[in-house]
């Protein structure tokens, strides 16, 4: 089940991803989406630059929760199997 929850996590922040580098696009041309895929301390930044600027989007803030919470289930799954794994030895 690991992967299946790591899986979901890694495909919405590759979505999130291509979001950020659209709305560059969209707001700064080509520079942006150059800014936007070089920089990636800008991913960590962009919710916040997104909201301020855009407003609330609930596709936005839905993957990201989304993610975050598949990344937690499977980090939490592979510590379960984990404990299960040393116990039988």
């Amino acid at each position: 089940m690991k992967n299946t929850w790591s899986a979901i996590g890694y495909i919405c922040g590759f979505l999130m991803f291509i979001f950020e580098i659209y709305w560059f696009f969209r707001w700064w041309g080509l520079t942006g989406a150059i800014a936007g895929v070089m920089f990636f301390p800008l991913a960590v930044l962009f919710p916040f630059i997104y909201l301020f600027v855009e407003g609330f989007s609930l596709f936005y803030f839905g993957l990201w929760a989304v993610g975050l919470i598949a990344m937690y289930l499977g980090q939490k799954d592979e510590e379960e199997n984990e404990k299960k794994s040393t116990s039988q030895e």
